[in-house]
């Protein structure tokens, strides 16, 4: 099984890295980090970018190795759009499924900015499953995680811990 971890920042890689030690992966399971670097405007600014995106798969990576010593996986820097290079890797990679942080965006941002975890979920190749931060009810913090593959329903392929309050969002 190919699992693509699409990674934008450092609170990103917590989420995915806590959900990707949690899962029951079958044997085997491969993983591929995937750092998107947007175009920037000059090309000193683009080598800092992509500087620090490394220095940052390097360090998440070490990180994904540490909770799942035995997996394999390696990571991949691109610029580029962030949905369409995330998709169209997917899709060269014949990922079986993606694994990715979504931001809760209101207001006028969200529509000027749009939403790559939106836009991956509806033009994937593949399952995506997208990983909200904590957010508080009633006083106690919760993950929402939501999949999707364009299909209709959507079922677990394998069971996530007891200790994991998870909703499944159709429709």
């Amino acid at each position: 099984m190919k699992i693509l971890l699409p990674i934008y920042d450092y609170d990103d890689a917590k989420l995915i890295i806590d959900f990707v030690s949690n899962f029951n992966w079958p044997p085997h399971a491969c993983f591929k980090l995937l750092h998107v670097i947007t175009s920037q405007v000059g090309e000193e600014e683009e080598a800092k970018a992509e500087k620090l995106a490394s220095i940052r798969l390097a360090d998440i990576m070490y990180r994904l190795k540490s909770v799942l010593p035995s997996a394999v996986a390696d990571s991949e820097l691109m610029a580029g759009t962030p949905v369409l290079e995330i998709v169209n890797f997917a899709s060269q990679w014949q990922a079986d499924m993606i694994v990715m942080g979504s931001r809760t965006r209101v207001g006028i941002d969200a529509c000027l900015t749009g939403s790559v975890s939106k836009g991956v979920v509806m033009q994937a190749p593949c399952s995506v499953v997208t990983i909200k931060p904590p957010v508080r009810h009633e006083g106690h913090p919760f993950k929402q995680v939501r999949g999707g593959d364009g299909q209709g329903a959507v079922g677990a392929v394998h069971p996530l811990p007891e200790s994991k309050e998870v909703h499944l969002l159709t429709g």
